[in-house]
């Protein structure tokens, strides 16, 4: 059986897609889902019934039914505004809207040349013997290739609630879980026996829940709170739904930066953490009820990041999960005892999290994007991980062991941005519903560069006008991006990326090269058409050196300054200002000739309230700035920062941009959470 429609055809027989005489590569979903719009044309699809069609066994969230028909729309050329196929039918689901003819007769002989597919029958029955004998030498020579099997077949979700779900712990035998939810900036400790469905709410008095550090099935718990504006860890009891505070820790940890904390034994912690005294992520231990905190000093890569820590079942052995400079992750196990310290194993890309095994040998790692699953090193000499639990949705970053002996509970993260105008809209921007961030504006043209996971793993694009958004990049592995910027000619773009510069040409749409630099790259920007402003991590502060894009040399410029920010006019071959913040956020205007002469500003024109960050652009006279973690556009003149003349609430953003007064900004458009277990 075949279905026909416009010059595109859907061969049952081979699960094919075809466009004229060219096979089109198509994953199963989508072809489940083109499928099933083929059989059932012309009718409105309710999302639920689509749901339960592609993913009859497996629960997934609607989020994964966007994607899944945005990539068919891209497959077909369709367009969501004006489609030729898919028809979405607000408030009631989706409509194939184009002829489809079946036909029974034909073969693929009526697509294919007659010879390959005379070939292809007289010796498809050698090749299948052929597969089939190298499958089985392949699984008795190689003694780690059927390790990649998915030990577990049955997934169940644990939470079906709104709201971020996440910090799980199941109690020490196992029967009981508790975890945080976050909605409407209010944060439910919600508790579950695993063997019933049934989610309970308990009540409690603190501003904030960050980490649940220890959770027993007699209801006592360790937990990260902020109370009353003050950050503590308190130990308390959950009595009748309601959690019943039992002592608070002696240790005084109001004003750090916890990244994650872990029970050794008794009344004894590890933390990860940066404190007045320690601005780098630094390893401690302490007593619940004594205030002297340890730090830990630990034989590590100097600029290595520390993001997660754990304790074996034993209470022994400290597993230390660290991200290097060039964003590869390394995991190190370290004897509590003697603090002795070894590398266990290292990934060569971004590793979101990773716990000890059941029985405290191996770990359990959640896979580097964009593969969405739950994989197990037995040893650090395993040369192949095994799959223990695979998710339709991107998976990060918490997991928790039930304590059974093979089980685990695990959360799926899905957080979607889109692009969206705050005033009047420039052009019309193609988005893609998935993840695009970071965008920045054209300065002499309608058009937007941006870093999207549209096609999996994030990649450079730009888009012009109202045309569809091209890709700049191909990297092969996962990658973060600290912000791209588009050049004052439009002419080239930068994106700062781990410890890298990356150069592009946006006509060519080519890579001209990557600069490596020997500190983290935290922001890139523009200082006119052949220099780049690249703002390296440096301790508490950051330094910037400016990167010669025809010669590639380097000129530093003194330490004192933490950022360099400019106001680029659009329409204008010259930049209207060039302003440097100092170390005391005291902001000065400068220009090229001073910064090149290394000719120092005397006077500042104001102290900014708020130090800057990724999200502060000069544009016109005005600073727009966005203060970490608030959801708030702020506006003020630049010679009085710190007095608003507007206070735009965007909600949840991803970064933003200003053209002649014109405001693009990455948007929240959904976003999931679940927690899941595996039987």
């Amino acid at each position: 059986m075949q279905y026909h429609f416009d010059e595109f055809v859907l061969s049952i027989k081979t699960a094919e897609l075809f466009k004229g005489e060219e096979s089109i590569s198509i994953d199963p979903k989508i072809y489940d889902l083109l499928l099933f719009f083929c059989q059932n044309t012309q009718r409105v699809i309710s999302r639920e019934e689509l749901l339960s069609q592609i993913w009859p066994t497996t629960v997934v969230s609607d989020n994964t039914l966007n994607r899944l028909i945005a990539s068919l729309r891209k497959l077909l050329g369709d367009n969501a505004k004006s489609p030729l196929y898919i028809q979405t039918v607000p408030k009631l689901g989706y409509r194939f809207i184009c002829d489809v003819k079946t036909e029974a007769s034909h073969e693929l002989t009526d697509f294919l040349p007659k010879t390959d597919i005379d070939t292809k029958r007289t010796f498809w029955p050698l090749y299948l013997v052929i597969l089939v004998s190298i499958c089985c030498l392949a699984y008795l020579l190689l003694p780690n290739s059927h390790q990649l099997v998915n030990e577990s077949n049955d997934i169940e979700t644990l939470t079906r609630i709104a709201g971020d779900k996440y910090s799980p712990q199941v109690s020490d035998n196992g029967k009981s879980l508790v975890f945080i939810g976050h909605e409407n900036g209010r944060d439910t400790l919600w508790q579950k026996r695993l063997s019933t469905p049934k989610l309970t709410a308990v009540t409690h008095e603190f501003d904030r829940m960050f980490n649940i550090v220890q959770w027993r099935d007699n209801g006592e718990i360790v937990l990260l709170v902020r109370d009353k504006g003050i950050k503590k860890l308190i130990r308390g009891q959950v009595i009748n739904n309601k959690l019943q505070v039992l002592g608070i820790s002696a240790i005084n940890i109001a004003k750090w930066w916890v990244i994650d904390i872990a029970h050794i034994a008794d009344n004894q912690f590890a933390m990860i953490a940066k404190s007045p005294q320690h601005h780098q992520a630094t390893l401690y231990q302490f007593d619940f009820f004594n205030p002297d905190i340890e730090h830990i000093t630990l034989d590590m890569p100097d600029k290595s990041r520390m993001t997660r820590i754990d304790v074996n079942s034993a209470g022994d052995r400290l597993l230390i999960l660290s991200r290097n400079l060039d964003n590869s992750t390394t995991v190190y196990q370290m004897n509590i005892a003697n603090r002795a310290l070894r590398q266990y194993h290292t990934f060569d890309g971004i590793v979101r999290n990773a716990i000890w095994q059941h029985n405290g040998q191996g770990i359990l790692f959640t896979a580097m994007p964009p593969a969405q699953k739950v994989l197990a090193l037995d040893s650090p000499d395993s040369e192949q991980p095994r799959v223990v639990a695979s998710s339709s949705e991107y998976l990060c970053c918490d997991m928790a062991l039930i304590e059974n002996g093979h089980d685990i509970v695990y959360r799926t993260n899905i957080r979607n941005y889109d692009f969206k105008w705050l005033n009047d809209a420039k052009f019309a921007v193609s988005n893609s519903t998935i993840y695009d961030m970071l965008p920045s504006l054209f300065h002499r043209s309608n058009g937007v560069a941006f870093i999207s996971k549209r096609d999996g793993a994030a990649q450079v694009y730009v888009q012009r006008d109202s045309g569809g958004a091209m890709a700049l990049s191909n990297f092969a592995k996962y990658k973060v991006f600290s912000n791209v910027e588009v050049s004052i000619d439009d002419v080239h773009l930068v994106a700062g990326e781990a410890n890298r510069v990356h150069l592009f040409d946006v006509e060519k749409r080519a890579l001209v090269f990557s600069r490596t630099f020997d500190d983290r790259v935290n922001h890139v920007s523009w200082l006119n058409q052949a220099l780049v402003a690249v703002h390296l991590a440096d301790g508490q502060y950051q330094r910037i050196v400016l990167l010669d894009i025809k010669t590639k040399k380097i000129l530093p410029l003194t330490t004192n300054w933490q950022r360099l920010l400019v106001d680029a006019e659009p329409d204008s071959n010259s930049l209207a200002g060039v302003y440097l913040l100092d170390r005391e956020n005291k902001l000065y205007r400068s220009s090229i000739e001073d910064i090149l002469a290394q000719r120092l500003p005397a006077d500042a024109i104001a102290k900014l309230a708020i130090g800057v960050n990724r999200d502060t652009v000069i544009s016109n006279g005005k600073l727009y700035h966005i203060p970490s973690y608030d959801t708030r556009l702020q506006v003020s003149a630049i010679t009085k920062p710190n007095k608003l003349v507007e206070h735009i609430e965007i909600g949840d953003s991803y970064g933003f941009d200003v053209s002649n007064n014109a405001i693009i900004f990455s948007h929240l458009a959904n976003e999931s959470t679940e927690l899941h277990r595996t039987k």
